[in-house]
């Protein structure tokens, strides 16, 4: 997955436009729908499609689970409504991205990724993005940041009494902190999209004979090749992580588990999961967190927040003052 410039004082190109698939043409026209009006700008059911593909894939990529159809749906779509809230309020104040803006932010995203920007386009493309739609967005992204800049940026004030009690807050002794890590691998039975009631029995059936044959000895390597009543049976070695990196669905759990034993089969979103713990190990990590801020850090993280806050009650009062409607 493309490595991306983070938001804020530099430029991201949104998590929704990345890893998407290519839909056919036809199913595209045939669902390209109105769903939704944003004052004058309508949001069809094949760009709502096409961020949900993205989003999808990277939360698969984490191995996060994925919500319900509908819960995602509204999320997506209420991500569409905010972003071109923004983008009409930058065009009303005539803020546009200029051409070198975007070649420069797409030369520096293929610098981290350490790819030439040819290789970049051939990149995104491949993933479903011509390259048109590709600076399209960077573009868009550009503009966001500019608009939030003089919208809200050059209006946050942060005095010298915040940074140094702000400093003061984030400074902690210094001490090794323990860290636990855990070897997981993660046995799936695979959930259509929108499961029904037959599905989800003949899936949780399928979970449950599996966990047997795990507990008699057979290999999560030997299962996961398999496919049974046409249910996909995918096994992942999720390696090392920490209990941060591990999904919350699993991670209370975990922590009670012994090396080598076996739960499940738990059910998330995107299917019934059989979870084996191959080991744990612990160690200590130094504790960097506990660094004195530099006054300069401090300034930057304190103008962040009260960005990432303003930025909030500026899309909410966008979205009072606009005309939305909704199409069943």
């Amino acid at each position: 997955m493309i490595k991306h410039l983070k938001r804020g004082l530099l430029i991201t190109v949104t998590a929704l436009l990345l890893g998407q698939t290519v839909l056919c043409q036809a199913a595209v026209q045939s669902l390209d729908r109105i769903v939704a009006v944003v004052n004058d700008a309508v949001i069809t059911q094949s760009e709502i499609d096409k961020a949900t593909i993205g989003i999808k894939n990277q939360m698969m990529a984490a191995n996060v689970p994925i919500p319900s159809a509908d819960v995602l749906h509204k999320q997506v779509l209420e991500q569409i409504i905010n972003r071109k809230l923004q983008l009409q309020a930058a065009e009303q104040a005539g803020i546009h991205a200029k051409d070198e803006d975007v070649n420069k932010a797409i030369s520096s995203i293929a610098d981290q990724n350490k790819m030439s920007v040819a290789e970049l386009y051939q990149k995104v493309t491949s993933q479903g993005m011509s390259k048109e739609n590709y600076r399209k967005e960077i573009s868009d992204e550009i503009t966001l940041q500019q608009i939030e800049q003089q919208e809200i940026g050059s209006k946050i004030s942060i005095t010298p009494s915040e940074v140094k009690s702000f400093m003061h807050a984030k400074s902690r002794p210094s001490a090794p902190l323990a860290s636990k890590e855990f070897h997981i691998e993660d046995l799936i039975v695979l959930l259509p999209e929108n499961p029904s009631a037959t599905d989800l029995s003949t899936a949780k059936k399928l979970a449950d004979d599996l966990l047997v044959k795990i507990n008699q000895g057979s290999s999560y390597k030997d299962i996961g090749k398999t496919e049974v009543n046409n249910k996909s049976v995918e096994a992942a070695d999720l390696g090392w992580r920490a209990l941060s990196e591990i999904p919350s669905a699993f991670g209370d759990r975990i922590q009670k588990m012994k090396k080598g034993s076996v739960i499940g089969p738990i059910q998330t979103a995107n299917g019934f999961h059989i979870i084996h713990l191959a080991d744990v190990r612990q160690h200590a990590i130094a504790n960097t967190a506990s660094a004195q801020l530099t006054e300069p850090e401090a300034q930057q993280m304190l103008y962040q927040q009260k960005l990432e806050a303003a930025v909030k009650k500026w899309v909410v009062k966008l979205r009072t003052q606009a005309v939305i409607n909704m199409h069943p």
